[in-house]
């Protein structure tokens, strides 16, 4: 049974969440994108951001209006839990309708991989909340840890969305966008990888904002078709950075 603190913030919380959610004129033009079939994994990422962006403002104004918080395991768990499993919800349909749309542009018939709560994840950010001694100090795991669980469940969904078009015989491709031209390590991870994927092309440093797209093809041409045939990865994702620079650069641009 939650304890009384613990419904206490989780519902603070939740009352706030609910409310910027439904007014924000960011979140509605991502989502319109979304629901109408016009908008695809960049917007489905955009939209995550700002889910967490909200989402760690509310955490954040529920514990300020207690006076005093000390977050054990337990109770960190219980404010965290309910908040991160509803953006997942939020964010995990924006990913489905971004999915739908895309394969309906590839002419696939197959419905959307929903992924998993990621549960493991969860834990690890209650357990960092507790693993302060003052408020003050375990604040920030409510900011930046917040929005970037968000943004790594859309990662999750290209990720198995990916991997269940292989499996079914299309040829997916996860497009990394470099967020900075300075950033090496973002220019390191940058390029195109294909099924079965390493973890390179969902990896992240703190603030990341890469952008890690789908693209499918339902009749690949023999281009692609080598690309995939292709047995050292490092040289064909280098290959493929490099012939579809341009097109990552007009996707950015647009």
């Amino acid at each position: 049974m939650m304890s009384v603190l613990g419904l206490v913030l989780s519902t603070t919380a939740q009352d706030r969440f609910d409310k910027t959610v439904s007014h924000d004129s960011q979140l509605q033009v991502y989502r319109e994108k979304l629901q109408n079939g016009s908008g695809y994994y960049a917007e489905a990422e955009r939209f995550a951001v700002r889910i967490g962006e909200l989402l760690s403002e509310a955490l954040i104004k529920a514990v300020e209006k207690e006076t005093f918080v000390e977050f054990q395991k337990e109770l960190a768990t219980e404010f965290l839990t309910p908040l991160l499993r509803s953006a997942y919800e939020t964010i995990a349909d924006a990913c489905k309708n971004a999915q739908l749309a895309l394969n309906r542009k590839a002419g696939i018939n197959l419905d959307a991989v929903k992924f998993a709560f990621p549960g493991d994840r969860a834990a690890n950010l209650a357990e960092k909340l507790s693993s302060y001694l003052t408020t003050e100090d375990a604040m920030w795991v409510l900011g930046e840890p917040v929005v970037s669980f968000c943004l790594n469940l859309v990662d999750e969904a290209v990720r198995v969305n990916a991997e269940a078009l292989a499996a079914a015989g299309f040829l997916p491709r996860v497009r990394r966008i470099s967020d900075s031209a300075t950033c090496a390590f973002c220019n390191t991870h940058a390029g195109v990888y294909v099924p079965p994927l390493n973890a390179d092309a969902f990896r992240r440093h703190e603030r990341c904002r890469c952008l890690i797209l789908l693209d499918v093809d339902s009749k690949p041409n023999a281009y692609i078709q080598r690309l995939y045939a292709d047995a050292n990865a490092s040289v064909r994702d280098a290959r493929i950075a490099r012939v579809l620079a341009a097109e990552n650069k007009a996707t950015r641009n647009g």
